[in-house]
């Protein structure tokens, strides 16, 4: 957002002031990522649905969801899911590596990253076409392949917890105040606590009365998910409780 404020957009800095061009800068950067993310995704379902029909449908329902309106806010839903779609078809084309260093950026942007390195360790070491002929010691080889590309993938979520660390506890911004409880826990991750201390974000505190909004704007894609799990089990049950290892 900065480099764009200080380059491209400089000039705008004399007629609105640099805090309403850097609003400019995030608003141009979730909205370019937004598309990119579509794009990708439509790419992601032709590939592995082989539909183009489909995959347009799920690109549109992605673009179109009643939740959309944050892939265009000064935030990093829209880089995230950009990050993660091409992490995606990076893994449904065997660019393993690749993918792990997407999923790394994209756990630097939000800590839920982290829970996509499952897709790296599937495609490498669980899918049936990954064992099914191998000798062991191929298989010793694969699951050490999946764990260093896992320990990729998680990087940026270690590295922004270090970093957060050494910013608040370490080296602390103001040091004549009491240092954060969250310096104190082990492990000490600055989003948790975040999210505890100022969002009230823990099991269960989310069922509230006052969140029947949230739940109403949710409503529709978790129609639309449950719709879709239902329709997967009734057309391969098998193939579903087992993960692809039998057909």
């Amino acid at each position: 957002m900065r480099t764009l404020t200080q380059t491209v957009l400089r000039p705008l800095v004399a007629v609105g002031g640099e805090q309403a061009v850097l609003a400019v800068a995030g608003c141009i950067i979730s909205n370019a990522c937004f598309v990119a993310a579509a794009v990708t995704l439509y790419a992601l379902g032709q590939y592995t649905l082989r539909n183009e029909r489909l995959a347009y449908i799920a690109s549109l329902l992605f673009v179109f969801a009643p939740s959309n309106m944050f892939m265009s806010a000064v935030y990093t839903e829209s880089l995230f899911a950009w990050l993660v779609f091409s992490a995606m078809l990076c893994i449904a084309r065997r660019q393993h590596v690749v993918a792990s260093l997407l999923l790394c950026a994209s756990s630097l942007c939000r800590s839920n990253g982290v829970m996509y390195a499952g897709y790296l360790v599937w495609d490498v070491v669980v899918r049936r076409e990954a064992w099914i002929g191998k000798r062991w010691t191929q298989m010793v080889v694969r699951a050490v392949a999946a764990a260093g590309l896992v320990a990729v993938s998680v990087l940026g979520f270690v590295g922004f917890q270090i970093y957060g660390y050494r910013t608040h506890c370490l080296q602390p911004l103001y040091p004549n105040h009491p240092s954060r409880a969250y310096c104190d826990g082990l492990p000490a991750t600055v989003y948790g606590f975040v999210q505890a201390e100022y969002w009230d974000v823990g099991f269960l505190r989310y069922y509230t009365w006052s969140q029947i909004p949230n739940f109403l704007l949710a409503a529709p894609m978790i129609v639309l998910s449950i719709a879709g799990i239902y329709t997967c089990a009734a057309h391969d049950p098998v193939r579903l409780a087992t993960l692809g290892w039998k057909r």
